[in-house]
């Protein structure tokens, strides 16, 4: 009955995993607040169902052994972790109510997924691992009001960089050797590799080279300044975070600069510095060889590689179950090969589904560099998704044998304290970037609802009769005795002595549609016949046929002229008296001067 159990469990993880996998690109495209929150929810929960699932089927595992000890230990775990995923996402959504959800989620994802992989192999390494992340969420809680209020890094991006190069050098000074490798580093009896920090300040600090102004000679700068933290990641032979930093390199370049020719240059260059790297050091020679071949030496040097490709194939499509697979023939599984040890219990299409979610992840971060207006945080996100991207792709590379051994690990799925604090600083980086993203659209709302100053700027909108109207149309309002209270749909304030050609009742589109029906109502004292109309959209005029003059539809209060504007000084002189008709309240001689005969052709046009 267990084994059934544990059967029926590999298959519901697939489900679930599928489900939610659709879910993740479905919120992505989604636009709507109303349907993006309820899909969040939706996805949410399945975090937790998917993660009780992982969990029920480990414990369902150890009770078939017999090992009562370690049942205990699971349900505690799955309690306790529980708790921690709920809080730190209803701390986050608490005091960031405006923050990338569908990011929030993915995190929580990955995390959850690690929990068990972790608990799976290791008892040991996954409570160690279990307390930095709670210490790495509480620091990570404060990063995005940091980066939303803190706006000195953006005027001095250089200390980023005299950092994390002195960091890095650092390293390589006194730094132990791991693997061959220099690559971490003993503080107060803790142990940290600083590339993994050093990734976001490379990051903020390219983007303070590039997003002021572009031209060669920063281009130039830019190189060298990447080129000294590649070199020196090279000379302490962490070759896998060089990588990563080059990548980013040019990535942030490409969104910086727009050029694809500079892609195109990274990827020659790229090429270059792999082969200088083949024939420069030893163990860059052992590994390409042990990828093409790890056969030839299956006991030794391609143990390592060969393990993971039976783990894989062991498992199949479906996986032999959570807990029933053999993990621990996979040297440095936790870190370097933890995505073998998934395939092998949960299945390749659980695999390929959890391939699918950091693309999905990768995606938001790259979405959110797109539409940020703000240039250097764009870049910046640019260079924090590709480097996330980039991770990704090394560490299941590797262990699928696409490409060399790099050992870089997993995103908050591997096991290692500096990877998962700096995971979690990167990805409150770009939640704090879209923050500053919310602040953009909020104001260009404000200045969408501003009310344009002029009738020469005006359109022809939808005005609310509570709508605030700049003092200077209000000062015209009282030279032209034109009513304000009054509701006008087409953006003009009509006074009660004439139309301005407009419905203001049934005409919502008048300024976008030339074939809607406009009508001039004249007054009284006109002593014109308007039985003849010819429309031109909002500059319609009406034609006398008693007498070639053209008038717009307008009468001034003494009916003294049909003006004609080129301008805000724009006049038109009245033939017969000289007086300039501006619009404003002239002292004629006679109120019917309109109505005398008149010669000459006048245009009038419609502001």
């Amino acid at each position: 009955m267990i084994l059934f159990l544990i059967e029926i469990g590999k298959y519901l993880n697939i489900i679930l995993l599928a489900f939610y996998t659709l879910l993740s690109f479905f919120a992505m495209k989604r636009r709507d607040d109303d349907g993006r929150n309820g899909l969040f929810y939706l996805l949410e929960t399945h975090v937790y169902l998917l993660f009780t699932s992982g969990m029920a089927c480990l414990t369902l595992s150890y009770y078939d052994r017999g090992d009562s000890e370690m049942v205990s230990k699971v349900i505690m775990m799955w309690a306790v972790e529980l708790v921690l995923m709920f809080a730190y996402s209803r701390v986050m959504y608490h005091f960031y109510p405006e923050l990338n959800r569908l990011i929030l989620v993915q995190t929580v994802f990955m995390m959850s997924i690690g929990f068990v992989v972790q608990f799976r192999i290791s008892q040991q390494k996954a409570l160690r691992q279990f307390s930095i992340i709670v210490v790495s969420l509480v620091i990570s809680v404060f990063i995005p009001m940091i980066v939303h209020r803190l706006k000195l890094i953006k005027k001095f991006w250089y200390v980023t960089g005299i950092i994390g190069a002195g960091a890095l050098i650092a390293v390589f000074a006194l730094g132990a050797i791991t693997n061959g490798a220099k690559l971490s580093i003993k503080i107060f009896g803790l142990i940290f590799q600083p590339s993994e920090f050093v990734k976001i300040l490379f990051a903020f600090f390219i983007a303070g080279i590039l997003y002021e102004i572009y031209n060669m000679k920063r281009f130039i700068i830019a190189s060298v300044c990447a080129a000294v933290f590649v070199m020196v990641l090279v000379i302490s032979r962490d070759l896998g975070m060089a990588l990563i930093f080059y990548v980013m390199f040019f990535a942030m370049v490409y969104m910086g600069t727009g050029r694809f020719r500079y892609v195109l240059l990274g990827t020659a260059g790229g090429l270059a510095a792999v082969v200088a790297a083949y024939a420069m050091f030893s163990h860059v020679r052992v590994r390409f060889n042990t990828w093409i071949d790890p056969w030839t030496d299956i006991d030794s040097t391609g143990y390592q590689l060969t393990q993971s490709i039976f783990a894989i194939g062991t498992g199949g499509w479906y996986g032999r179950g959570i807990g029933r697979g053999l993990p621990g023939t996979i040297p440095e599984v936790g870190e370097d090969f933890v995505f073998s040890a998934i395939v092998e219990e949960s299945g390749a299409l659980f695999g390929m589904l959890l391939i699918l979610l950091c693309l999905n992840f990768c995606f938001i971060m790259l979405l959110l560099a797109g539409r940020i207006k703000d240039k250097y945080y764009r870049i910046v996100v640019m260079g924090l998704a590709v480097c996330y991207g980039t991770q990704v792709f090394l560490t299941i590379g590797g262990g699928l044998r696409l490409i060399p051994l790099t050992g870089v690990t997993l995103p908050l799925i591997s096991s290692g304290g500096s990877s998962a604090l700096a995971t979690l600083c990167l990805i409150s980086v770009v939640q704090g970037v879209g923050l500053i993203r919310m602040d953009e659209i909020y104001g260009d709302d404000e200045d969408d609802s501003e009310i344009a100053e002029t009738e020469d700027e005006a359109e022809i909108c939808d005005i609310d009769e509570n709508t605030e109207k700049p003092d200077d149309i209000e000062d015209d309002a009282e030279d032209y005795d034109i009513d304000s209270d009054e509701d006008s749909s087409d953006g003009y304030y009509d006074s009660d002595d004439f139309d301005d050609g407009y419905d203001d009742e049934e005409v919502s589109d008048a300024g976008e549609d030339d074939d809607d029906e406009l009508y001039d109502e004249y007054a009284e004292e006109s002593c014109l016949d308007n039985d003849d109309y010819e429309d031109e959209g909002p500059d319609a005029y009406e034609k006398s046929e008693t007498e070639e003059e053209y008038y717009d539809g307008y009468e001034d209060k003494d009916g003294a002229y049909d003006s004609e504007y080129e301008g805000e000084d724009a006049v038109s002189i009245n033939d017969d008296t000289g007086f300039e008709a501006d619009g404003y309240e002239d002292e004629p001689e006679d109120d019917d001067l309109m109505c005398e005969d008149q010669e000459g052709e006048r245009n009038v046009k419609r502001k």
